[in-house]
């Protein structure tokens, strides 16, 4: 029988949504200034895989905010909105007093603000760069595709909302692309006039380990500068909806190079893992 070295406590979290069977669920596991901050990479990926959640996040208190890493049960990613917010959120509801977090990671800075509305993310915006439709393999754009971006991930305006839902993922062709994800997308056509302008999306990247995303808050690091500027909005503010079977539902702000993502996370429950 294999000794047991440590245990953790695992938070359990549904992020991008208030409801629990909604968003995207993720672990969370805060490193304390013991055994469990000097972890290797190898043994927070075996955490991760014995947590069976799509992301867990790994936090650690550090001088003027918190270090994090995220990782799919296969592999460390290099930006996670959901497990990030999932994070806070189990901060938060430790600090009562707290309205603002700073988190670090290798792969940029995340602030997250507690508010009315919600958690508010502050995210980086990654720039894209056209790219022909005939220049991508048609098992990817499937004859739907009126346009495409590139960046970290693979931008996909398909021609409706109704082509968005309806899309057949071939994740064998997905993964052969050199890009981080898939984004599936076309404009909202529910958003009334009054409210700020909208997009669907869904989220593909099975290069990573994640088929398809529920709710994905770094998606909105592409589609926010693509959708702004196809179709400028003088404040800025987009709402956006995932559609997969959880959903997530996501207030949308660009800022320049950065862009405020506000949203909710449900904390659900807790278990402990061991080494």
């Amino acid at each position: 029988m294999k000794a047991v070295t440590a245990e953790l406590r695992l938070t359990l979290v549904r992020a991008f949504s208030a409801h629990p069977t909604g968003g995207n669920p993720a672990g969370v596991v805060l490193l304390n200034a013991g055994l469990s901050s000097d972890l290797s990479s190898a043994q927070l990926q075996q955490l991760a895989a014995q947590s069976a959640q799509p992301v867990t996040a790994f936090v650690r208190a550090v001088a003027g905010g918190y270090a994090i890493r995220w990782f799919t049960q296969a592999r460390e990613i290099n930006l996670c909105g959901h497990g990030t917010l999932a994070a806070a959120a189990v901060l938060f509801a430790q600090q009562p007093a707290c309205t603002t977090l700073q988190f670090f990671s290798a792969y940029g800075d995340i602030a997250v603000t507690r508010t009315r509305g919600g958690y508010c993310l502050q995210l980086p915006s990654f720039a894209l760069q056209p790219i022909a439709v005939t220049e991508l393999p048609p098992s990817v754009t499937q004859g739907l595709t009126i346009a495409a971006a590139v960046g970290r991930d693979l931008v996909l305006e398909l021609s409706s909302a109704a082509a968005v839902r309806a899309y057949q993922p071939d994740f064998e062709a997905m993964r052969q692309l050199p890009w981080h994800a898939v984004l599936v997308t076309a404009r909202s056509d529910t958003v009334p006039t009054t409210e700020p302008a909208g997009y669907l999306l869904r989220y593909f990247a099975p290069g990573i380990g994640i088929d398809e995303d529920p709710a994905t808050g770094s998606a909105h690091c592409s589609l926010l500068p693509y959708w702004q500027a196809k179709m400028p909005q003088p404040d800025q503010r987009w709402q956006a909806t995932q559609c997969s079977s959880a959903g997530g539902e996501f207030a949308l702000q660009g800022l320049g190079s950065v862009l405020q993502l506000t949203s909710q996370a449900l904390i659900c429950g807790e278990r402990l893992l061991q080494l």
